[in-house]
């Protein structure tokens, strides 16, 4: 079924309605969602800001950056999605998933960031909600990365000797 919404051209694609992917994210519940239409895709726990710092609203992904480069080594993992003066970014601190610890991004496991990263490009809309509107259906299981085709374009985004300066 997943394998449809991407690869509409596979037998039973025809079937499957597809609409442009994009992100939500409930604070209430410490969950992002990729979302197509309606239907759940993909969905991961996260960490957010402390105090609630995290921003509520609709945003676009802005940037794209693999091995972002911070004030310390490291500190927005292995990718990030930039998405202003914040972003969805990895973390070396598996401990800061379902809390608030942040300055106001949006943390993921350094695999969930890389996975997320090869499906949301530039331009895709992110939904920041106090609550989700989809409901918070437990972990989908599914690997994205078994949804990429063997070898995948070389297109690095990253913009060069950038020091991003995300709230962290």
């Amino acid at each position: 079924m997943l394998n449809a919404a991407f690869y509409a051209n596979v037998p039973g694609g025809q079937n499957e309605p597809f609409e442009p992917l994009y992100v939500e994210i409930s604070k209430s519940t410490h969950r992002l969602m990729l979302m197509n239409g309606s239907e759940i895709m993909w969905d991961k726990a996260v960490g957010l800001g402390k105090e609630g710092s995290t921003p509520e609203g609709d945003f676009i992904v802005k940037e794209r950056v693999l091995d972002p480069l911070g004030s310390k080594p490291g500190v927005y993992g292995s990718a990030g999605l930039g998405l202003g003066s914040f972003a969805i970014h990895g973390t070396n601190d598996p401990s800061s998933i379902g809390v608030d610890l942040s300055k106001g991004c949006i943390r993921m496991s350094n695999e969930d960031v890389r996975q997320l990263y090869n499906f949301v490009p530039k331009g895709t809309k992110v939904h920041i909600a106090a609550n989700s509107s989809q409901g918070s259906p437990e972990s989908q299981t599914v690997n994205l990365q078994q949804l990429l085709p063997n070898t995948l374009p070389q297109l690095d985004e990253t913009p060069v000797h950038t020091v991003f300066h995300w709230l962290g």
